[in-house]
This record gives C-alpha cells, sequence and structure tokens, in this order.
C-alpha cells in the first residue's frame, strides 16, 4: 500500500512491476480525485513465482504530468510447513527475510515454537 496527495489536482496512479526495474507490467490506473488529503492506493499483483524477487514503483498523472516513487524490490517466500526450525519453517522464513518482503502461509493447522523464543521487530 503507498499514500498519495492529490494536492488538489484530479489525479490517477497506479503499481508498475516486473523481475527488473524495467518492471513490464502495471495494475490498472485507479483515480485518485482531486483532494488535498492522503489517499491509499493499494493493489492485487496476481502471478508472483514463490523465491522471485520483483521490483515495483508507484506512478501517479495528473495535470502537471508524471511522477515516479523510488524503486523498491521484495521476495515472495513461503513457509511451507509446520515445523519449529529448518528449511520451510516460519523461523527460517522470517530469518531470511529482509524489509520489504511477503511472507505467504499455505499450510493450516498449529504452529508449536519450542525452544527459544521468536522475535519479530
Amino acid at each position: 500500500m503507498q499514500v498519495l496527495n492529490p494536492n488538489g489536482l484530479e489525479t490517477v496512479a497506479w503499481f508498475e512491476w516486473g523481475a527488473t526495474t524495467s518492471y513490464g507490467s502495471n495494475t490498472e490506473a485507479t483515480n485518485l480525485g482531486s483532494g488535498t488529503n492522503l489517499v491509499a492506493l493499494s493493489a492485487t499483483l496476481n502471478g508472483l513465482t514463490i523465491g522471485k524477487t520483483y521490483h515495483c514503483r508507484v506512478v501517479a498523472s495528473n495535470n502537471l504530468g508524471v511522477a515516479y516513487s523510488p524503486d523498491r524490490s521484495f521476495t515472495f517466500l513461503l513457509v511451507s510447513n509446520l515445523a519449529d526450525s529448518g528449511p520451510g519453517s516460519l523461523r527460517q522464513t522470517i530469518a531470511d527475510a529482509a524489509a520489504g518482503d511477503i511472507i505467504v502461509v499455505t499450510n493450516i493447522g498449529t504452529l508449536s515454537l519450542t525452544g527459544t523464543e521468536l522475535v519479530l521487530d
């Protein structure tokens, strides 16, 4: 999610995303209106591959022109088991994640953490 301020001008915005900073995909444009308050912009990105790193940015357009946010990258990570530790565990996935990464949990069940504390900060 990103927040933008149309600053009194009719503004539309969208996300560009892809495997490189050439992006290659974009979401549909969203009308942000012409107010002077912050407006939330969010979209669902379909077709992401587990373990792959993606780049994205926000593009906003109004009568003054087009503006681009800085590039952000993220990796789509998967928790694939309910184990306390080791490959595919929540603990290992969090340890491997970088700021901005997306963690997806696909298992249904109870995750019992034992031994050491799991700290999320």
